[in-house]
């Protein structure tokens, strides 16, 4: 079986085939085709910082490569805005623990939205977590309650981890990757 590949090169490469995988350069330059370890020149480039995804009957066809995620830890708070990437998406988890407590004279709620927009304090609400109790004949009654917000952040937009109630919010575990 002939396999094919397209690369990009700067200069006379000696070709390793395998199928289905093509080689980036970021430093652009001539694309030629690869049949068994032949090399074939071709006709045209790719700019600097692309590489060849495709090719037409006469030139390749040029593509920017694609940025791998990211992964970070964060050290972000409730109730402060921040922006997780002005140029890229980023898919953030933050595990929120809500304790209330309940006694006869009343509960506590808890609640944690993560908010997300352009604005400069964001007001649309895209995932929550609550908690909330209340007793009738207990003395004392403590519920925690641990779970996970997700979203994935567009470029540009603030998020503000908006906390209310009366119970006990913390941020246990946060992550952000970059896609």
């Amino acid at each position: 079986m002939l396999a094919i590949l397209f690369l990009l090169v700067s200069q006379t490469p000696t070709c390793d085939v395998v199928a289905g995988i093509l080689t980036p350069s970021l430093a652009g330059g001539e694309w030629a085709m690869c049949a068994g370890s032949a090399f074939i020149p071709g006709v045209g480039t790719c700019s600097a910082g692309q590489f060849v995804s495709g090719t037409t009957a006469t030139s390749p066809t040029c593509s920017l490569p694609v940025t791998p995620a990211t992964a970070s830890a964060s050290s972000r708070t409730l109730n402060s805005n921040f922006t997780p990437s002005a140029t890229r998406p980023v898919f953030v988890t933050y595990t929120i623990q809500i304790t209330s407590t309940a006694t006869l004279v009343g509960g506590q709620t808890g609640t944690v939205e993560l908010r997300s927009d352009t604005a400069g304090t964001p007001t649309t609400v895209r995932t929550s977590v609550s908690n909330a109790n209340s007793v009738t004949v207990v003395v004392t009654l403590v519920n925690t309650v641990t779970a996970s917000v997700s979203y994935i952040v567009p470029a540009g937009h603030n998020v503000r981890l908006v906390s209310s109630g009366a119970a006990t919010i913390s941020i246990v575990s946060q992550s952000e990757v970059t896609l």
